[in-house]
């Protein structure tokens, strides 16, 4: 028997709740992976709920009034057979209140969209210690060669809407969506390594096996939220099918009502999922908030009643009821918004040129402004395009490593670090983050970091590139004038800012700069044409196979296009020719070259050991090659934080580990949630 508690009214510290009697769960909550070895560690923060102690749950006093009036069900029914069990940041906190987000417009989130997800897996808050924890999927484990992975849901998590979650909704993304070749025009390479597709099979309700036709050892890592990664893989398929014309002979004539072309463009419109893409009103969620109304100034979502976290004493999270979005759809728009005050939370999107002003306005919009932590190996980078497609006589010279080792000697980084990083940050090249890799080396980081422009000047010397003229300016060893073409992104003031001074720099020992700023659309067409000399860019906390690490198209255009046809499984070209509209771009590597793309393209295909060995080979030969300069990383984000708000976690926009869902901002409370 469930007994109910009356409501208590008190302040700070102590839920306002009705408690409900916890019966012990009957069903295990380690399934033999990786889950009981992941939730010893201290640095995870996540309590197996069978050691919890937990014997009550506690929930919000406005689901227990709607459990009183018959329209819910107990939270125990609610509830997990075993909840996962979230340690709160400070304390355990308060229900009640509202917390309000910027969002781009109406059809795109922002930081309220990294907030809406729940893939199954997570990842962890120790960012020097980087893990992946259960989420709705209570456990995970590999075959011994790899190729099958085994994913173990938690019994009884249900949608928003009360329905159960099940491998139902796996069966349904998997073979009406990912294989329906109207929905999928392409299926995603982390679904198809070796240009295999995987098979999915539900063995029960809460067990799914995922087989490949190679060993996939990194395949927990798809569904963490690293880089939004996992989001679309359940769905709610009870209500999705309606929209679907495997389901519904009338979801054309449906989708034509609803004032959409056909049944492919409302079904995608139904099932918006994407961190940048609102969910529509009505679609069932698994997060903390579910959408209930949208206005022509933002949306509001309510708390999820059937969302599947308690905290420690077992109350059901989220503590706070209401969380609503402001439209801001640009960057002078969301500052004046955060300086009015009324913005509750922000941790992404903002410029470090503005911090002073938004410290300078802590008390007048009642919040605190923060640096928040982060992960980003270079907050900019200066990547070398090697092999320019609009310059060839420029190869030689961008190819020679004392080139851009000279290039690298002449940044003076402290000046940057201060005076486009506030101070913030640490110097050094483009490498991984510390916490991504086992066995780092700080001579990744430090090498060619020193501001030495005598040294720079010494080794275009060794070259042959010198002032010829006394004009002032080096020039090629045949004489012509040398001048860099430096393309930075106009989007982005921090690239900009960069862009500016390492101009300044190269021209002090030197050498002439072309710096062309433009809009973020035109600087990827004309990176990723390989259309420059030096690009700005940068390394979010990422490891290969991830382009910024490989030779690809931004550094070694040529050898990217011969790669397009290489396939490193097999170890050999999959075409007898290149084919004639690349032909005259692509360019063989080196077996050095190919060796690097191989061992990086396979990195997810090898056991953990040789994953780590794959790292370090690849670490060594960054530091040696030198494709990417890098400045200041790990700068950390601008933040805010609402006044009263606790719990809060002050991380940035770090893709790598889910962005602002690393924030867990369910266990985020107000200390006097009736003023808020």
């Amino acid at each position: 028997m469930f007994r109910k508690n009356s409501i208590i009214f008190i302040t700070i510290l102590i839920i306002t709740a009705f408690a409900v009697n916890v019966t012990a769960a009957q069903v295990p909550e380690f399934m033999g992976g990786e889950a009981e070895r992941i939730l010893n560690l201290d640095h995870v923060r996540i309590i197996p709920f069978t050691e919890s102690g937990i014997t009550d749950f506690n929930e919000s006093p406005k689901l227990a009034e709607k459990v009183e009036e018959g329209v819910l069900p107990p939270v125990a029914e609610r509830l997990p057979a075993n909840p996962m069990v979230v340690e709160v940041e400070e304390e355990i906190g308060n229900y009640g209140g509202n917390i309000t987000f910027t969002q781009f417009g109406p059809e795109s989130l922002g930081i309220s969209g990294h907030i809406m997800t729940e893939p199954p897996l997570l990842i962890n808050r120790d960012f020097s210690n980087v893990e992946t924890i259960p989420n709705f999927a209570k456990d995970w484990k590999y075959s011994d060669d790899g190729q099958t992975f085994t994913l173990y849901l938690r019994e009884g998590v249900r949608w928003s809407d009360g329905e159960e979650l099940t491998t139902e909704d796996l069966m349904f993304w998997y073979e009406d969506i990912l294989l329906n070749e109207e929905l999928t025009a392409a299926i995603p390479r982390e679904y198809r390594p070796g240009g295999v597709v995987m098979e999915v099979e539900a063995i029960d309700d809460y067990t799914a096996e995922f087989t490949f036709d190679y060993p996939y050892y990194s395949f927990h890592q798809k569904m963490n939220s690293s880089s939004y990664s996992g989001l679309d893989l359940f769905v709610p398929s009870h209500y999705l099918q309606e929209f679907h014309i495997d389901y519904n002979d009338e979801a054309n004539e449906l989708a034509q009502d609803e004032g959409f072309d056909d049944w492919v463009v409302y079904f995608e419109n139904r099932n918006s999922w994407e961190f940048s893409n609102p969910v529509p009103v009505g679609r069932p969620v698994l997060s903390a908030w579910m959408p209930v109304n949208v206005t022509p100034t933002g949306r509001v979502y309510e708390r999820n009643p059937y969302y599947f976290k308690v905290d420690s004493e077992g109350n059901q999270l989220p503590y706070i009821d209401t969380k609503r979005t402001v439209y801001t759809p640009d960057a002078e728009t969301r500052l004046m918004n955060i300086l009015a005050g009324e913005i509750d939370y922000i941790s992404s999107f903002l410029s470090f040129a503005d911090y002073p002003t938004i410290v300078a306005n802590e008390d007048t919009g009642n919040y605190d402004a923060w640096i928040g932590e982060s992960m980003w190996g270079n907050e900019v980078n200066l990547t070398i395009q090697q092999q320019p497609i609009d310059d060839k006589d420029m190869w030689d010279v961008l190819g020679d490593v004392r080139f851009r080792q000279a290039l690298s000697l002449a940044i003076d980084r402290e000046e940057i670090k201060e005076l486009v990083f506030m101070g913030q940050g640490e110097i050094r090249q483009n490498t991984y983050n510390p916490g991504l890799v086992e066995n780092f080396k700080e001579e990744w980081a430090t090498s060619y970091t020193e501001y030495d422009p005598g040294r720079a000047e010494e080794l275009l010397d060794e070259m042959g590139i010198v002032d010829q003229n006394g004009d002032g300016w080096r020039q090629k060893t045949n004489g012509e004038n040398l001048m860099i073409q430096l393309l930075t992104n106009s989007s982005r003031a921090m690239q900009v800012s960069v862009a500016e001074m390492a101009e300044s720099f190269w021209e002090d020992i030197g050498i002439r700069v072309n710096m062309n700023s433009v809009e973020e659309g035109l600087f990827f067409g004309r990176m990723w044409g390989g259309e420059f000399h030096v690009a700005t860019h940068n390394l979010l906390g990422y490891l290969p196979p991830n382009y910024r690490l490989m030779p690809q198209q931004h550094t070694y255009f040529g050898y990217y296009n011969w790669f397009l046809d290489y396939d490193p499984f097999e170890e050999k070209l999959m075409v007898d020719e290149i084919p004639e509209e690349r032909a005259d771009l692509a360019i063989e590597p080196p077996e050095e070259y190919i060796e690097w793309f191989t061992k990086g393209s396979l990195v997810d295909h090898v056991s953990p050991e040789e994953r780590e060995e794959t790292f370090e080979k690849i670490g060594d030969l960054i530091m040696e090659k030198l494709p990417i300069i890098g400045t200041v990383g790990m700068a950390g984000h601008v933040g805010i934080s609402k006044r009263g708000l606790r719990n809060v976690r002050k991380v940035g926009d770090n893709p790598s580990v889910g962005a602002t869902r690393n924030a867990f901002l369910e266990q985020s409370f107000w200390e006097n949630p009736d003023d808020n």
